[in-house]
This record gives C-alpha cells, sequence and structure tokens, in this order.
C-alpha cells in the first residue's frame, strides 16, 4: 500500500475508497475488515467518508479502491450521524515526514 496526497481538494471529492481497520465489534479488534464507500466535505486537513466507521478502527488507512494507495487516515464517526466517517487527509507534510522516517 503506497500514500497519496492531493493537492486540490476537487481531486479527492466523491473518490471511491476502503477503509480498513481492525474493529472491536465485530473481530473483538483481531481480525481486519473493511468498508466501501466515497469522500465528501473535503477542506485543507480532512474529509468525511460513506463508509462505515466503528470503534477500533481510529488509524487504519483510507485507501482509494482503484489501486490500494491510502489517501486518509480514519479519525472517527459522527455521533449524530453514525454512516459518516471522519477521515485526516495525507497531505504533502505528512507524505514528507513519512519519508523521513523510512
Amino acid at each position: 500500500m503506497g500514500l497519496r496526497a492531493y493537492t486540490y481538494n476537487e481531486g479527492l471529492e466523491d473518490r471511491s475508497i476502503k477503509a480498513i481497520g481492525y474493529p472491536r465489534d465485530p473481530g473483538n479488534s483481531l481480525l481486519q475488515f473493511y468498508t466501501l464507500g466515497n469522500i465528501s466535505n473535503v477542506s485543507t486537513k480532512k474529509f468525511d467518508i460513506s463508509a462505515k466507521v466503528v470503534r477500533g478502527m481510529s488509524g487504519g488507512p483510507i485507501a482509494e479502491t482503484s489501486d490500494n494507495y491510502a489517501v486518509g487516515i480514519i479519525k472517527g464517526f459522527y455521533e449524530i450521524r453514525p454512516g459518516t466517517g471522519i477521515g485526516t487527509r495525507i497531505t504533502d507534510n505528512i507524505l514528507n515526514l513519512v519519508k523521513e522516517r523510512r
């Protein structure tokens, strides 16, 4: 899995993604699951996803379904909109930090 940073918000809008993680329920954080959805409400540092996200998936990648490049990190979900997850966007700064740590 690679990482990708989009320069423009429009490049991320409506992208098909999968949210990957180790949820507490189901799986008791022992099994990896993924859910499918799309990106919306893109801003400079975050975006919403329609993929269902549950407790325990935070910190997992949000990857494009077309090529498995991660474009975000699961931050959580909205309590008032349980079907909407929140992603922290992978920016050029984050990409550079990852490259420095290799």
